[in-house]
């Protein structure tokens, strides 16, 4: 169980790191910057914690649905990266 919460967990800063630098070098419209853009606009805190629980859903769901594989480190990691990838493509898309 807690491999589980720990593919999770680290899914979910992952998520939340990634999105936050490519929140940080896209144009963030009339705001000074990323801190600035998180504190005034709701989109920006609804994209942060969409990802931030994007990737718990996916750490999580990837560590139980891989638990008897024979790499199933490698395979999570493969899960992660791809639906990170997929992530991100969409909140570019959107903001």
């Amino acid at each position: 169980m807690t491999k589980h919460l720990g593919y999770s967990l680290i899914g979910a800063l992952l998520f939340l790191v990634v999105t936050m630098l490519v929140l940080d070098f896209w144009d963030t419209g009339v705001h000074e910057g990323l801190l600035d853009a998180i504190s005034e606009s709701t989109v920006y805190r609804a994209t942060l914690k969409a990802a931030f629980w994007i990737g718990a859903l996916a750490g999580g769901i990837s560590s139980i649905a891989l638990r008897k594989s024979e790499n199933r480190k490698t395979y999570i990691w493969i899960v992660l990266i791809f639906l990170l990838m997929f992530t991100e493509f969409v909140i570019v898309s959107i903001i």
